[in-house]
């Protein structure tokens, strides 16, 4: 079992003051208890994290903490999720999604989420968003 976290989870999770910051803890907290199996984010998940928070908060720091924190660089910490690193041969096969879920408007980071989830069998996918309906099972 596996789980693909979306960036809205993070953002609750780092921003106190979002709306859905008790949910988001509780979430990451199940991932770093394993309840959720390997985790996995991408750097375009990382990207829209680190632009909101920032932009969002207007906090530079907290944009920067919140990554290393993704990324495990603060000891004892492991790695809160394994981190795909989005290629052009991905960037090509989401085209393709973009085309068969038209329909959904889904921006293209969404779409390379639903490739990762496709490409590693990941089974569940943690996010607020409601277009993944359908598409993934969800944890929000």
């Amino acid at each position: 079992m596996s789980i693909f976290v979306d960036t809205g989870i993070w953002i609750g999770f780092f921003n106190l003051d979002d709306e859905r910051a008790d949910r988001s803890s509780e979430i990451i907290e199940g991932i770093q208890k394993g309840v959720y199996g390997v985790a996995w984010t991408s750097t375009f998940v990382l990207d829209e994290l680190y632009t909101f928070l920032e932009r969002k908060t207007n906090d530079t720091q907290l944009a920067i903490e919140a990554i290393k924190v993704v990324l495990g660089k603060y000891t004892p910490l492991k790695p809160f999720a394994k981190i795909y690193p989005i290629s052009i041969e991905n960037c090509v096969q989401t085209l393709t999604l973009a085309n068969k879920y038209s329909d959904k408007r889904m921006t293209f980071t969404d779409l390379t989420s639903i490739l990762i989830c496709h490409n590693l069998k990941i089974g569940y996918l943690a996010s607020y968003d409601s277009h993944f309906k359908g598409l993934i099972s969800i944890i929000k």
